[in-house]
């Protein structure tokens, strides 16, 4: 090539990398616009379009994942995030505060709780992501607070005594929804007879055995447990939505039409009680009341994919072609990949020229027809050579991605971990992608996590990532010294949350130090004393705050003694808590310098100290020559005694 034409080509490129830059920016100041409009669908298609042209641009991508946030659309938001989840990324923390978010709004309390505490204290030398804001800090700990109410209350609720038989109770329960949920109901029902005869008042037991004689099509013995039961049972909105069931699958219309009337006269508010009317509407053919209901989830969440498939299934049944059309064309709006929308959107295409109906199915899958085309798809691509697997992934890429997301969603499907190996071969960083989302997915199967375990081990060997598990989130890596916030003692967790939310009011600058010093000082004591005495995490946030506020040149060193009664702990335990936090060997070097000499240290022997982290029996310790000057109690008037008589 000669030197015009390369010059030529650069000029071409430069132009090219301006045209995209300036088409990104546009695209995102008009999504913008929109998103403060309050038309998300359209900012959201805006905001896809500029991260597809310029993948690895981090605020496109928390556009997006706010914006899905802000339609309530938490699965779909934390599979934005989950690429980014990884060691050394510069967003790391605005990630796990987002995808805190995700799971608040999914109810999934325990596992935000430690998002958001991992999101304000995470931070070693490797760290390079941005810090919070002090608003992002400040909605952080306040929803750790929420999150607490509803743990907390759940302890409160197990604290209670119960006598053998609500235990026994309760174990038949779990025991035959197990049984129930894998369709091996000549078990469960058994079981659940048995239980029922022993606790007759348990409105709970009755209804899952009425439930399970409808799904087992035993109706007969199903009308007949109805009508010996009580009239108290008889006006519960669960057991006449399972009679209703029951009576519909007999064709026993006046029976039915008296339940739908009971039914319909409830008030619901509770979301999962409107589907379930919905559900039960929809099966026994009462379609214009269960398009009500879809309706009426569809004005509570108007982006929730799963309520607007439900107002487009009964929008069909009702021959309401075009709107169920419309439905499925919003729900791929939000997600572009949704493989069960894709299908029904062709089939009503189909209809509307054709005019011949389907039958609909109350579960959110395909029909078993299609279920069976695309298995035998699968099949035929599992036996294709690689480069006609490269040819199909060239030509028909959404064909392969709508096969994707049915394997990984439907859990009939066995093909999700070669759909996978295919993503990994052919585009890694969407496959990488989805692997990460998989994992954070609390949804997930246990079989499907432990697929997309083994191919980030081979993407990403030895590195960091989040494991969302029976309501924790352990922070894992392949390679050894895994640090999982899961395992941290709860006394640990609150030294952070007393010293974190008392500088947030005091001194609001410091919170990220604070947040810090309580993570380091957790990681390098955690595991040497796993249970902190009566009152010591109380006295090591003070003692924390006390630090930071001393240090800091644009504060004024409090007055120890007011300081220890306001924060309701003694000035010596105070004084044993910032030696024990100055002496911790801290695994990754402390965050301040040591610059002070063995003789600046002579305050450290005239205290006494509490436990063995304390100064000898000659008054001395051998690590007193570190930070004296940092935690030299210069306003102490009484030369180290505690005026309290009882400490």
């Amino acid at each position: 090539m000669s030197e015009r034409d390369k010059k030529n080509d650069n000029v071409s490129r430069i132009g090219r990398v301006i045209s995209i830059s300036g088409s990104v920016n546009s695209l995102i100041d008009r999504g913008d616009e929109l998103s403060e409009k309050g038309d998300f669908l359209s900012a959201l298609k805006l905001y896809r379009r500029a991260l597809r042209l310029r993948p690895q641009n981090d605020d496109t991508r928390l556009r997006v994942a706010d914006t899905l946030l802000d339609m309530n659309c938490f699965a779909e938001a934390a599979g934005v995030l989950a690429p980014v989840l990884r060691q050394g990324s510069p967003i790391l923390r605005l990630v796990i505060f987002r995808l805190a978010h995700c799971m608040l709004g999914r109810s999934e309390f325990r596992a935000a709780r430690q998002l958001f505490m991992l999101a304000v204290t995470d931070g070693d030398e490797d760290d390079v992501s941005e810090e919070l804001s002090y608003e992002e800090m400040a909605n952080a700990f306040e929803c750790i607070g929420a999150c607490e109410q509803y743990v907390d209350s759940e302890a409160e609720e197990k604290r209670f005594v119960r006598d053998s038989d609500e235990v026994e109770l309760e174990r038949v329960l779990e025991e035959a929804g197990k049984l129930s949920e894998q369709g091996r109901f000549d078990e469960a029902i058994p079981l659940a007879e048995g239980a029922y005869e022993r606790h007759p008042d348990s409105m709970e037991l009755f209804t899952d055995l009425l439930l399970n004689y409808y799904c087992d099509r035993r109706l007969d013995e199903g009308k007949k447990l109805y009508e010996t039961a009580p009239q108290r049972f008889k006006r519960d909105f669960t057991v006449q939505c399972c009679a209703a069931l029951i009576f519909g699958a007999l064709g026993e219309s006046e029976r039915v039409e008296k339940l739908v009337s009971a039914i319909t006269s409830h008030g619901l508010e509770q979301i999962n009680d409107i589907v379930r009317a919905y559900t039960v509407m929809m099966e026994i053919g009462r379609f214009e009341k269960a398009s009500e209901y879809a309706e009426d989830l569809c004005d509570i969440e108007p982006y929730n994919r799963n309520f607007i498939h439900f107002a487009a299934q009964a929008a069909y049944c009702l021959n309401d072609i075009s709107y169920a059309k419309q439905c499925y064309e919003r729900c791929l709006a939000i997600e572009p990949s949704d493989s069960v929308a894709y299908f029904f959107k062709k089939t009503c295409l189909e209809t509307l020229e054709s005019g011949e109906r389907i039958r609909y199915q109350i579960e959110y899958t395909v029909p078993p027809a299609e279920f069976l085309r695309r298995v035998e798809r699968s099949e035929e691509i599992a036996n294709m050579s690689r480069d006609e697997v490269a040819e199909l992934y060239d030509l028909s890429r959404d064909e392969v991605l709508r096969l994707t997301d049915w394997a990984l969603n439907d859990k009939s499907s066995p093909y999700g971990d070669m759909y996978l190996a295919i993503l990994e071969q052919y585009d890694p960083e969407l496959a990488e992608a989805l692997i990460r989302r998989i994992i954070v997915e609390p949804e997930s199967s246990k079989a499907m996590k432990r697929a997309a375990l083994a191919h980030l081990n081979s993407i990403a060997p030895n590195e960091k990532f989040m494991l969302y598990s029976d309501g924790n989130v352990n922070v894992c890596s392949f390679g050894k010294g895994a640090d999982s916030f899961a395992e941290w003692p709860e006394c640990y967790r609150r030294i952070a949350e007393l010293a974190c939310s008392r500088i947030a009011e005091k001194a609001p600058d410091l919170l990220p130090a604070a947040a810090k010093l309580c993570y380091l000082y957790t990681l390098g004591s955690y595991k040497k004393r796993p249970r902190l005495p009566f009152g010591q995490p109380e006295a090591m946030a003070a003692a924390i705050e006390y630090f930071l506020l001393k240090e800091n040149e644009n504060y004024e060193t409090p007055n120890l003694h007011a300081f220890a009664a306001e924060r309701g702990v003694t000035v010596r335990r105070i004084s044993n808590a910032l030696v024990r936090l100055l002496t911790t060997d801290f695994p990754d070097g402390f965050p301040f310098e040591n610059t002070v000499s063995e003789s600046e240290t002579d305050w450290l022997g005239s205290m006494e100290g509490d436990d063995d982290y304390g100064p000898d029996e000659h008054g001395s310790d051998e690590h007193g020559g570190r930070f004296a000057d940092l935690i030299n109690i210069a306003d102490r008037n009484d030369g180290g005694e505690d005026d309290d008589p009882l400490e």
